[in-house]
């Protein structure tokens, strides 16, 4: 969100929204909806990759018209989307290999949500107290 302070993030912002609802109800989409979302980060990524490093003005053009008061928040700033770049590539390589096994990992938590073991877990120790 720091992002949209020097650049607008509509984008990435649209793509976090799907990941939400795409992660959240794994069971209402298709192995090539997961797959477009993945598609989608690797486009948002390519945009702040972009912006970035070809579209955004240089900090030293943004000194001169501000006095060089801002200079500390557009480097938080430009930090913050260097770990944001980072984070998308290492997201991609992990959606996409879950991509793979979508099928899998659909039915694994269909047959046994994990609800089951953690009602055993508590069954153990409710006799302790």
């Amino acid at each position: 969100m720091l992002l949209m302070l020097k650049r607008t993030a509509f984008l990435s912002i649209t793509v976090a929204a799907l990941a939400l609802y795409v992660l959240d109800n794994p069971q209402n989409i298709s192995r090539q909806t997961f797959r477009g979302l993945v598609l989608l980060i690797a486009v948002s990524w390519v945009y702040d990759f972009l912006w970035i490093f070809f579209i955004d003005v240089s900090a030293s053009e943004e000194d001169e018209e501000d006095g060089g008061n801002e200079y500390k928040l557009r480097r938080f700033i430009r930090l913050i989307t260097y770990i944001t770049l980072m984070f998308k590539v290492i997201l991609v390589l992990v959606f996409w290999k879950d991509s793979l096994d979508f099928r899998n990992i659909i039915r694994n938590k269909a047959e046994g949500s994990g609800d089951d073991e953690l009602e055993d877990i508590l069954a153990q120790y409710e006799n302790v107290v």
